[in-house]
């Protein structure tokens, strides 16, 4: 049995990646470098089964009328992304999204791959059980190449749970998300930090509740509902 044959039967049973190079007696750098690598050989053979597939044999048939209709076949249009661990505080992403799909959401909003920009739009969601995209603690975008399928994610906080967003932002800065990742949790390397980074996730979480959001100011309300007082709930 090779390494990433023990790594995927450890992987399986739930282990981290420290737990298994602990067992292995390697480092985690190693582990996680051979996971990564797995992870893109495994895309690779994937796209080239399905480009490989060969087609059916054509059947004549036989049609009675003077109109004779083509029969064409019709591909599901793929629209995917997936984050997974590089380092203890890098991570790897990939896509694959077809480009029928950006052609129609930009003509939809009257716009272009010229005017519109490329973005990876990464999220701060820890602790929260879950992201509805407007609930994240933080985020921040890096703009990619419209021709890119994957990127680097360096530099991220211990402890903390990311996921990321993939879409185009705008010339008046609104962001279309076409597709959303999985979330992944970036370990505590240091086991003494690990009680320190849940208090900083609660303390984030204390400070939203006692600040009065931007947007209250903005509000419009359709209907008023008054609550009644003790007295007229007495009557």
């Amino acid at each position: 049995m090779n390494m990433i044959e023990e790594i995927l039967e450890l992987r399986s049973k739930g282990l981290s990646f420290r737990k298994i190079a602990v067992q292995l007696n390697t480092t985690v750098g190693k582990v996680q470098y051979s996971w990564v690598k797995y992870q893109k050989s495994r895309k690779e053979k994937e796209e080239k089964e399905e480009m490989a597939i060969p087609a059916m044999p054509k059947k004549k048939t036989v049609r009675k009328g003077k109109w004779k209709a083509r029969i064409h076949k019709i591909r599901a249009p793929r629209c995917d992304l997936h984050l997974t661990f590089s380092k203890y505080n890098r991570l790897f992403c990939y896509w694959t999204i077809d480009s029928s799909i950006i052609r129609s959401m930009l003509n939809y909003h009257q716009t272009s791959t010229d005017d519109a920009r490329a973005v990876l739009r990464i999220f701060n969601v820890s602790g929260i059980p879950h992201f509805n995209g407007s609930n994240a603690h933080s985020y921040q975008d890096i703009m990619v190449k419209t021709e890119s399928t994957d990127w680097y994610l360096n530099e991220l906080q211990e402890g903390r749970s990311y996921c990321i967003e993939y879409g185009f932002l705008l010339p008046n800065d609104h962001f279309l998300p076409l597709v959303r990742s999985n979330t992944i949790t970036i370990p505590c390397i240091d086991n003494q930090k690990q009680g320190l980074v849940g208090k900083e996730i609660l303390d984030e979480f204390s400070k939203k509740a006692q600040t009065t959001p931007k947007w209250i100011e903005h509000v419009s309300t359709y209907t008023y509902y008054e609550k009644p007082s003790i007295e007229k709930e007495k009557r």
